[in-house]
């Protein structure tokens, strides 16, 4: 509604006492509101540059100075410590750098009311850092900024006042930063705190390995971007791998989730039936059909599942029955399994897409930024489930650019640097030496 994309029922927006209502994102933009969407509003297709002069052009009828604005870009970009190619394709950069692309689109406006929509969700630490900086100096430089954010650490660092929302009503409204704390904000937010460590099941023996050889892939346009890649992950433990998004990561994990082809080297189960389940990092690109139903998502998957076939085909009543039971074991908000996934929360889309993959009892599992813009609750419901999958005997393969997922799940990190896989050991060795 801030923003234009949404018309209020009820209540007022006032802008220096005045009260505005406004008929679309391009009149909110003309007067001076823009929104970092979490789910990027990219055109794929389109270039960088192309993307960024988007908002002009449904302000203005005059011809753009595409160079005009691939220069202020860059300069905001250097600012930011990012290096982005503007005549790239949006489709072909990846999610972490989709993100800067949609905050550099909102600065580059000039707007004096910035919000961010969880803009932190694909960052680094050292990145974060960055954006914070900018921030802080939109602040000092009378811009108002509107952070929205589950990761109550990056709220205590750089907010100077904060309200909670639950459930769509406010319970606390413009405390001041330094009269409250992490664990009362969390109470806030959720109404009580998850614990901080997670106390690790005893596993059996490893029964098989999952080995990856000398792996290549190419990304676009024949670029490799994992490059002789090599480990192992044995059943029974998750094996972390980390990094600076854009490293190969996602080329890594689409090839093992077999999504991807991939140049040389090999793939290995030392097992008889091999079973891969793939978490996404992108659940409303790659994860779901957002204009079907939550029980027609879970048939991606389920649909290999006889107790719901006979002759080769889906029994309705059967189908209805297996989604409702993981609609309800997965603790899904949902009116039902026929409700668009598209009108679920971000955490409940993300559990469709986890109990889509549990469902099928893999013995592999591929997690791609399974929490990434997840609020506290279904953050830990992720963990619990990947944690739950591993201590049954699955193999879990987590790639996440979160340090603290990292270290709090893993049982062995790598790091992904350049395509290639760096610093393999004990997760005992690797706390607070990721640099």
């Amino acid at each position: 509604m801030l923003c234009g994309q949404l018309q209020p029922d009820a209540g007022e927006i006032t802008i220096a006492g005045k009260q505005v209502r406004f008929k679309s994102a391009a009149d909110a933009q003309r007067h001076g509101i823009s929104l970092v969407h979490q789910h990027f509003t990219l055109v794929p297709a389109f270039t960088v540059i192309e993307n960024l002069a988007l908002p002009f052009a449904a302000s203005s009828g005059f011809v753009i100075d595409s160079a005009m604005l691939a220069m202020q870009a860059q300069q905001i970009a250097s600012k930011l410590g990012w290096s982005i190619d503007a005549n790239s394709k949006v489709s072909d950069l990846s999610v972490g750098q989709q993100q800067q692309v949609e905050i550099l689109k909102a600065l580059s406006i000039g707007s004096n009311v910035i919000m961010f929509d969880e803009p932190t969700s694909t960052m680094t630490p050292e990145t974060v850092e960055e954006l914070f900086h900018v921030m802080r100096d939109l602040r000092n430089s009378n811009c108002a900024v509107v952070l929205i954010a589950h990761k109550l650490k990056e709220v205590l660092a750089v907010a100077d006042v904060v309200s909670v929302l639950r459930k769509g009503r406010v319970v606390v409204a413009d405390i001041p930063i330094g009269s409250t704390n992490q664990k009362e904000l969390a109470e806030w937010m959720v109404g009580d705190v998850p614990p901080l460590q997670k106390q690790r099941a005893q596993t059996k023996e490893p029964l098989h390995t999952l080995s990856i050889k000398n792996l290549c892939v190419n990304g676009s346009y024949g670029k490799v971007f994992v490059d002789d890649v090599s480990f192992e992950v044995r059943q029974g433990e998750i094996f972390g791998i980390g990094g600076v998004d854009g490293n190969g990561q996602i080329e890594l994990a689409e090839a093992i989730a077999g999504v991807r082809r991939f140049k040389s080297g090999s793939i290995e189960w030392s097992g008889d039936e091999l079973r891969i389940g793939f978490i996404p990092q992108d659940r409303r690109r790659d994860g779901l059909a957002m204009h079907m139903s939550v029980s027609e998502n879970m048939l991606i998957d389920g649909h290999r599942d006889k107790s719901l076939l006979k002759l080769g085909l889906l029994l309705p009543n059967h189908v209805v029955s297996w989604s409702r039971t993981l609609i309800h074991n997965f603790d899904i908000r949902a009116g039902g399994p026929n409700v668009a996934v598209a009108s679920l929360s971000g955490g409940n889309q993300q559990k469709v897409v986890v109990a889509r993959v549990l469902s099928q009892d893999p013995n592999v599992i591929v997690a791609m930024g399974p929490t990434r813009g997840l609020d506290i609750k279904a953050t830990q419901f992720v963990h619990d489930q990947l944690l739950g999958a591993r201590d049954k005997g699955a193999a879990v393969i987590l790639f996440t650019n979160d340090i603290d997922e990292l270290t709090l799940l893993s049982d062995r990190i790598g790091i992904m640097s350049a395509g290639k896989l760096l610093r393999d050991g004990d997760v005992a060795q690797m706390i607070g030496g990721i640099e």
